[in-house]
């Protein structure tokens, strides 16, 4: 997912500036589906972190059970890897319904992959 301050390579090139700035206030409280999972006993394994998948999963809690999967536009297809396939599919057998966003395009994810 990139915003303004996304560099080149990826990674947040304000990131030290998080804790102090209050207009990066956003930034520094959130946390993807993948880092939020590291601090509980259902931790999702590494290939799902999002700079080795190219995938960041967002659960919007403004929307009950509503996940974004939002997919790196240089690995338009890394959202139908198996393990990010397994991933959504399982997302929906819970009960969530799961938009995958590729650059400006986006859909609703129905299953399969």
């Amino acid at each position: 997912m990139r915003c303004e301050f996304t560099g080149p390579h990826g990674g947040c090139t304000r990131h030290a500036e998080k804790a102090d700035l209050p207009e990066l206030a956003a930034c520094h409280q959130f946390q993807c589906v993948w880092l939020a999972s590291q601090d509980s006993s259902g931790r999702l394994p590494r290939n799902l972190r999002p700079n080795l998948c190219h995938v960041v999963l967002m659960a919007d809690y403004a929307r009950e059970r509503h996940l974004y999967a939002q997919v790196d536009t240089e690995h338009p297809s890394a959202w139908q890897e198996p393990a990010v396939v397994e991933y959504l599919n399982g997302a929906l057998a819970r009960g969530w319904s799961v938009e995958v966003s590729i650059g400006e395009v986006h859909f609703d994810y129905v299953g399969g992959a």
